[in-house]
């Protein structure tokens, strides 16, 4: 079973959950924002969607510190993570490593597979983006994905994958997030989602493959 965590009402697990539906895997979303727990004993697969605060913020969110903890567990033990966004951020801090403000990155750009990127993934993909941080990557983390920044796009570390843009971003999701732009720069990013659809839907189900097949991996199960 899958449990995936949410920060905040806007965050929503867009795509992410129709394709387990698809699958019949069963996944259970908690709340965090509204005071849900996390059951760490219970927790095979774990999916950190994004937030809008920061992994800094631990006095203003204490739910944070109980997380890092979860997800450094989840990794000691070979347990699949996928975080994504806000929970790429939170895998590097569990880790150990920093998390800081950046030039925002808000809307389409491309990313590319880095020479040394699991062939799984495909080379080069358009991705949403909507963060205002990064992070270092972790020692011994493989990158998996490079933009047109400097900053980390995706890498992998262990059982753990973390990816910084949104492939579970529906375009109602991204209508909501857009809100407070100009409407010219709302309407364009919106007629690119519309157009690149099939590619988010392709992209969100090849990650969520690679994470769910860690668990065959680590228990000797199937995962399909």
């Amino acid at each position: 079973m899958i449990t995936l965590l949410q920060h905040g009402s806007g965050e929503q697990a867009g795509r992410i959950l129709p394709l387990l539906d698809q699958w019949d895997v069963t996944c259970t979303v908690l709340h965090l924002y509204e005071g849900e727990t996390v059951p760490i004993e219970q927790v095979e697969e774990l999916i950190v969607l994004g937030g809008l605060m920061s992994v800094n913020d631990e006095q203003e969110y204490p739910f944070l510190a109980a997380e890092k903890n979860l997800i450094r567990t989840m990794i000691k033990e070979g347990r699949p993570v996928l975080g994504i966004c806000l929970g790429a951020q939170m895998i590097a801090a569990a880790l150990g490593y920093r998390v800081f403000d950046m030039t925002p990155e808000q809307g389409w750009y491309r990313v590319r597979r880095t020479p040394g990127g699991d062939a799984w993934f495909p080379a080069e993909v358009p991705v949403f983006e909507w963060h205002h941080q990064t992070f270092e990557l972790p020692d011994g983390a493989t990158l998996l994905y490079q933009g047109e920044g400097t900053c980390p796009q995706g890498f992998i570390y262990r059982s753990a994958l973390g990816v910084q843009f949104h492939p579970e971003a529906t375009i109602p999701i991204i209508d909501h997030w857009t809100a407070g732009l100009s409407p010219a720069e709302r309407d364009t990013i919106i007629q690119q989602s519309m157009q690149r659809e099939n590619q988010s839907n392709l992209l969100c189900s090849t990650l969520l493959a690679w994470f769910h097949t860690r668990r065959s991996i680590s228990t000797g199960s199937t995962p399909f």
